[in-house]
């Protein structure tokens, strides 16, 4: 089914710059409330994270292009008309609806996570005064430009595609727009594309052609740096940017005497409430149970507000996950790294590495260059308080600071990698940190030997304790530099009135929103509430298995986490809406017994009846599994 043409899309574009012309300020009103109205509509969380996904729906038109991929509509031109797409919410709307930006004034207790007034349609319209407000049919074609048509729409059909897109009523719809004139039709041949979008004149090109004519770096005039264009869509770094890039270039002899001003700044929000609601408004829309989350998290809230955190636990119970809420909540970067038993002070501190010359040049190791980041995002920060109100769109600040997330924490020797850190990281106080700078012993410059660490670095680690045959033990020196939570599993049970547990009917509605997300496009994905129906039967053996896993009539049980019971129904329901003519109670034996039995590697004398079990609910394959996982020479 068609798109709306390339001719349609482009004259959308040309009628919609005419909003705010050259003024990139007098745009952010409508971006903000667009975007925070997006946020609404599609359930995203009032984090830097949901930002960043509703600006992605509406503004990036060019995916591929990740330096000038994201459009800022309503300018005629200029560095301002492409943006970069990485952190692009975070560093365009989310800082005009959270800093001292006038668009704050459209939010409750003027900050973005607490999200919209119920009147900032009106205040928007107030704040714009006379402004010659986008035109209705243009950015109805903007906003529905990805739908697909059975055939020509009329216009109240596209404006109630549009409102949607949104989450407004049709009516409300119109207040924010202009009748101005737009020439049907809306389809026809070619159907708009980013490659014909980005080949037109109103493409990337030309603008950056400007640009340099200027001799303005985009980048930079955006505010956005190249080297965050790694952060992943979810809010974490996969991996921090090369360690020795910050001595790159200019960066290469700046003398690192600065972060000891640095240091005395502590976290900006240390209202433990605020905190916590915000991490459990993520957990419920994520679909992620926890036990007795109110305490947990308040613990974890209480413990990254003192100092560092180890979140542990056995596999699949959200360690990872909650770390990233928890640092969204702080409005902080995280950057994520996994620990290994190779690690050494070299990995953590830093040292030498040969070079391509052959000679030996310094690197930062995980913590350094993470706290070197954090500094570098505290002065950005604190620059962007002392900056004026109108210069806030275009920077690149929004985190108050970056973390340190660090993986599978008891693979390394952490006592011996992180051992020469052990005075610094034994109190976050900025009158310790002060004292106590990290010695940079391997840096040639006298001015780079010292790093004060940042009052608001923190280092969230996961650890597994239940896997003890790859991990290290840890003195109680290094145990006592950090704050130990331990996240469970659920610890709800089935009853006669609930014979299915929130956290498995959780697990099912994620699974259906991956399949729909990941293969809708390929697959007829049907709706929760017919899921829910047919696999009814089929679940009630699942949470057996779950029950009799976790609690046995004998021993001690096994700490089956809720993202193993999640990978169970992912297999299930994609094989499901694959080839409908399978057994269910078939295809639940298969993924039992392929992730799920896997990870019970090292059960004891509890095998023998958590096999009765799997027989029991007529899971054959599963019971085979497990026999071969316990005695791999055992022949069937």
């Amino acid at each position: 089914m068609p798109r709306v043409s390339e001719e349609a899309l482009e004259k959308a574009l040309k009628q919609l710059a005419e909003h705010a012309g050259d003024s990139k300020h007098r745009s952010n009103w409508m971006s903000t409330f667009l975007a925070a109205c997006r946020v609404q509509a599609a359930r995203y969380p009032n984090t830097i994270s949901g930002v960043d996904r509703a600006v992605d729906d509406l503004f990036v038109l060019l995916p591929h292009n990740p330096t000038h991929g994201r459009i800022n509509p309503f300018v005629r031109s200029g560095s301002g008309k492409w943006l970069k797409i990485a952190d692009s919410g975070r560093s365009t709307v989310w800082n005009t609806g959270t800093r001292r930006g006038k668009q704050t004034v459209l939010f409750v207790d003027n900050h973005f996570k607490n999200g919209l007034l119920p009147n900032a349609l009106s205040v928007l319209l107030e704040s714009l005064g006379r402004v010659k407000l986008p035109g209705r049919d243009a950015l109805a074609v903007f906003l529905a430009r990805n739908h697909d048509w059975k055939s020509e729409p009329e216009k109240e059909e596209l404006h109630e595609v549009a409102a949607d897109v949104i989450g407004l009523a049709v009516q409300d719809f119109m207040r924010i727009t202009s009748a101005s004139s737009f020439i049907q039709p809306f389809l026809g041949e070619p159907e708009w594309t980013p490659d014909l979008l980005a080949s037109s004149d109103l493409g990337p090109a030309l603008f950056a052609s400007e640009e340099a004519d200027q001799g303005k770096n985009p980048d930079l005039f955006h505010g956005q740096e190249t080297e965050r264009a790694s952060t992943s869509r979810s809010g974490i770094r996969l991996e921090s940017r090369p360690q020795e890039d910050e001595q790159q270039s200019d960066g290469k002899s700046e003398s690192l005497a600065w972060t000891e001003d640095i240091c005395h700044h502590t976290l900006r929000d240390v209202h433990i409430e605020t905190l916590a609601a915000q991490v459990l408004r993520r957990l419920d829309s994520e679909y992620i149970v926890l036990p007795d989350p109110e305490r947990l998290v308040r613990r974890c809230v209480t413990a990254l507000l003192v100092g560092n955190l180890v979140l542990q636990g056995p596999p699949g119970t959200g360690k990872t996950t909650l770390a990233r809420f928890l640092a969204d909540a702080f409005e902080v970067d995280l950057i994520q790294t996994t620990a290994t038993s190779e690690w050494s002070p070299y990995q953590v501190v830093g040292g030498f590495r040969p070079s391509g010359d052959g000679k030996l040049t310094q690197t930062h190791g995980v913590v350094t260059a993470a706290a070197v980041d954090c500094a570098i995002t505290v002065r950005q920060d604190l620059a962007e308080d002392l900056s004026p109100a109108e210069d806030v769109e275009g920077s690149s600040a929004g985190f108050q600071a970056t973390w340190l997330f660090i993986d599978e924490f008891n693979r390394a020797d952490i006592d011996k990698a992180i051992g020469s850190l052990f005075t610094v990281l034994s109190s976050s106080d900025p009158r310790h940190l002060a004292k106590t700078p990290i010695d940079l012993w391997f840096e040639p410059q006298e001015n780079r030997k010292k790093l004060w660490l940042p009052s608001r670095f923190r280092i969230i680690a996961a650890m597994n304790d239940l896997d003890t045959s790859f991990v290290n033990q840890m003195s109680q020196g290094l145990t006592r530099r950090f704050q130990f939570v331990t996240v469970g599993v659920p610890d709800e049970r089935p009853s006669e009135n609930a014979p299915i547990t929130r956290e498995l009917r959780h697990a099912l509605a994620a699974a259906q929103e991956w399949l729909a997300k990941t293969y809708g496009s390929v697959l007829v994905v049907p709706p929760l509430n017919v899921v829910d129906q047919e696999f009814g039967g089929v679940l009630a053996r699942l949470q057996a298995v779950i029950d009799g896993v976790r609690h046995p009539d004998q021993g001690a049980g096994w700490p089956v986490g809720t993202a193993q019971v999640l990978d169970v129904l992912r297999v299930v329901l994609l094989r499901w809406v694959s080839d409908h003519k399978d057994d269910v109670v078939a295809m639940m034996d298969d993924a039992v017994a392929d992730r799920l039995v896997p990870q019970m590697a090292g059960v004891g004398d509890e095998a023998e009846f958590f096999t009765q079990l799997f027989e029991r609910l007529q899971f054959r394959i599963a019971a085979e599994a497990l026999r071969h996982l316990v005695d791999p020479h055992r022949v069937p």
